[in-house]
């Protein structure tokens, strides 16, 4: 089947993408396996997949049948769901695309190339290194034969189709623009999903896919990351960092100026109010710390990519994939780098909706290629969400196994990942797990709701209210040294606790507390003054 219309419709598009997504679901693999560029991590073609299906759902939620007003919100979910660094520049093309013809109902030839042609020029405005031989110089490439063409047909599939055919010329030649695609015997996976994509989009038969021209590819099928073994993994910026910003009038020139300071693969994608930015670092509190110095922060997800990297030349050599991958979520950005740290592989900010967290679940599920996900909330209200969200139907189609172990607050969190060694089975991560957070008590204090005091509550339940916090502190550690002899406190600092009441604490704790093991921990967390764990 081809597409063959002089006019191109809201419907069009929505029709077009469900093709596109519909078609790729079953070969991004492929693309993952052959993803060299720019850090050998296997996850281009997951990242393609989720950026588009998240933005998918924005599509069909649009009240309009006008193609303008639906591009937009379909820029607005690219951009909430992009996805590394691929995603984040598909996302800008996106935005691009839908800026040109915000106003219009349908489009015609005229119209479409001149939607693509500016949302090449946006993503090439994303990175502040655009390189040839990658996703940017292929989609430029298809969009200037789309052009061409429009110049004596106004066949909209016509024009896609040759643009296509232009794109798949192009594709092949990326090993000799980018010198490690040739040295691992591959094209460019980025290139490759955006082709795929298109021919989802186009109708094309599979007979005439790309994936058919290329006999790397039936070696792609069969045999698990085959390229891998013949790239070097970077010893540096080895963290992705991805979040959303949002502010007055975000600079992208600057953004990307400052963020090159700080580590490599800058992305950033979005408009003057709200961007969303992808960097690979080592030191993931530099760029968010700049971040919010202009703007507000939000959507936060580290990932280790070296962890991915390690589960991946696993499969490469035949040994077992990585037995389980631990996702934390937190509310602040030093929880994260502390979850990070400590051994989490996967860390994020917590969603702000349960239809946010549905997507980012389903997302991640489908990105990760381990037979086990254990998630640690760190929070009752997400345990709770997490633990219904994955008990619903809408969990069935996963084959992976899915844990949820209950961690109700970041210090549970944080022992639960020093408890985990390398080598550990899942059972016995389960088990020591339960057992750390059993073993455990946690002290939380923040302000009363009903009163100038402030409340306390152990494990949870309502204990104390005072005045004082830091004998509101005492109080409670007393408490709890009663039913059982503990010898290591650590304190989570919150976000309005000044330096001289920490150091007041510190006096507190030499002076009368002299059997216990102190740390102080600034986890800036804003809904608690302070959460205090006993071991």
């Amino acid at each position: 089947m081809r597409l063959s219309k002089k006019s191109f419709s809201g419907i069009d598009l929505q029709a077009a993408v469900k093709r596109g997504i519909d078609y790729f679901a079953p070969v991004y693999y492929i693309v993952n396996r052959i993803n060299v560029f720019p850090i050998p991590d296997g996850d281009t073609g997951s990242n393609i997949f989720l950026t588009l299906q998240f933005a998918y759902q924005y599509l069909i939620e649009c009240d309009s049948l006008g193609i303008g007003e639906m591009s937009i919100q379909f820029a607005k979910g690219a951009l909430m769901g992009a996805r590394g660094s691929s995603g984040t520049l598909l996302a800008q093309v996106i935005a691009g695309f839908s800026g040109t013809i915000a106003d219009k109902v349908t489009l015609d030839q005229h119209d479409l190339v001149l939607a693509l042609k500016h949302g090449v020029q946006r993503a090439y405005e994303a990175t502040p290194t655009p390189i040839d031989g990658t996703l940017l110089s292929v989609t430029r490439i298809l969009v200037n034969e789309a052009e061409s063409v429009s110049q004596y047909t106004d066949d909209i599939g016509l024009i896609l189709m040759k643009a296509w055919s232009k794109g798949k010329d192009a594709l092949f030649d990326t090993p000799e623009l980018l010198p490690v695609l040739k040295q691992a015997g591959v094209i460019d996976a980025g290139a490759l999903g955006i082709l795929l994509l298109l021919e989802g989009m186009l109708g094309i038969s599979s007979k005439h896919s790309v994936l058919n021209n290329m006999s790397a590819m039936n070696e792609a099928r069969t045999t698990p990351f085959v390229s891998f073994e013949k790239v070097s993994f970077p010893v540096k910026n080895i963290l992705d960092v991805q979040f959303t910003l949002t502010g007055a009038v975000l600079d992208t020139a600057e953004i990307q100026r400052e963020l090159s300071f700080m580590g490599d693969t800058v992305v950033v994608s979005g408009d003057t109010v709200i961007k969303r930015i992808h960097i690979h670092t080592d030191d993931p509190e530099k760029p968010i710390k700049y971040a919010m110095g202009i703007g507000t922060v939000s959507g936060v997800a580290i990932e280790n990519m070296s962890d991915q990297a390690t589960a991946i030349l696993s499969v490469r050599r035949g040994k077992s994939p990585s037995k389980f991958a631990i996702v934390s979520f937190a509310s602040t950005q030093e929880l994260l780098n502390l979850y990070i740290n400590t051994g989490s592989h996967y860390a994020v900010e917590t969603p702000d909706s349960t239809r946010d967290l549905t997507l980012f679940i389903d997302s991640l599920l489908r990105l990760m290629e381990v037979n086990n996900i254990v998630f640690l909330p760190n929070d009752t209200q997400l345990k709770n969400q997490l633990i219904e969200l994955l008990s619903s139907d809408s969990s069935t189609r996963v084959v992976q196994r899915v844990y949820v172990i209950p961690t109700q607050s970041p210090p549970e969190g944080i022992r639960v990942l020093f408890s985990h060694t390398q080598n550990d089975a899942i059972e016995e991560f389960l088990y020591n797990a339960d057992r750390t957070i059993n073993e455990m008590k946690i002290i939380e204090i923040c302000q009363d709701i009903y009163s100038p005091n402030y409340a306390g509550k152990i494990n949870g339940e309502p204990s104390e209210h005072n005045s004082d916090k830091l004998m509101l502190i005492e109080s409670l550690i007393r408490r709890c040294c009663q039913q059982h002899e503990y010898e290591l406190c650590t304190v989570y600092v919150g976000a309005s606790i000044l330096p001289q009441e920490i150091n007041s604490l510190s006096i507190m704790f030499t002076e009368k507390f002299t059997g216990l093991d102190f740390e102080v921990i600034r986890s800036y967390q804003r809904d608690r003054e302070y959460w205090v764990s006993l071991e």
